[in-house]
């Protein structure tokens, strides 16, 4: 029982790191998303910039987080504008800590 014990208590510290972590992640991408609004980008690209922030909000797994965030850098390479304002904010050195 006092192995039960601590591992219930284990899975309730990583579930609780998960959630803050979780929380963390969604607050960036809704800054992402309201700099994209922002942009002076044509309602077609901010569409799929947009689209790339919800694969990385919804990503459960690392793997599936440095594809999402290999995406993103990609697009936005073609679009400097939300770049640097993602720059400037450090939107993406506040993603790299979640490439695991």
């Amino acid at each position: 029982s006092v192995q039960q014990s601590q591992l219930q208590f284990g899975t309730h510290s990583t579930m609780h790191i998960n959630q803050i972590n979780n929380q963390a992640l969604q607050q960036v991408c809704n800054q992402m998303r309201e700099i994209i609004d922002q942009s002076n980008e044509l309602p077609e690209v901010k569409q799929d910039i947009k689209n790339i922030v919800a694969e990385i909000e919804a990503t459960n797994n690392p793997s599936a987080f440095k594809d999402a965030y290999t995406k993103l850098t990609s697009a936005l390479s073609n679009h400097i504008t939300i770049f640097t304002a993602f720059a400037s904010s450090r939107i993406l050195t506040e993603l790299t800590k979640y490439l695991g």
